[in-house]
């Protein structure tokens, strides 16, 4: 019962969040363009600019989180528009 009474409220508390981005027109894909963009300008060599491997892979790591979060939340929306 405990446990269900947490699952529930967390499960609130993450539909209120999707619902708030939704209600505010957020493009997902224009969202996931800009972090691309960012992403790539990022890990870009550039003058004085040598990013090593580490970090690199800890911006990779991070942006396919955020990407996922992105998709998931678009497709979230899609739902809610059918519905």
């Amino acid at each position: 019962m405990h446990t269900d009474f947490h699952q529930q409220r967390r499960d609130k508390a993450a539909f209120k969040l999707l619902k708030d981005f939704l209600n505010d027109d957020v493009d997902f894909v224009e969202l996931e363009h800009v972090l691309n963009d960012m992403l790539m300008h990022y890990l870009r060599p550039a003058h004085e600019w040598n990013i090593s491997r580490e970090h690199a892979l800890y911006a990779i790591d991070n942006s396919e989180i955020l990407m996922r979060l992105l998709r998931k939340m678009r497709e979230f929306g899609r739902k809610e528009e059918m519905i």
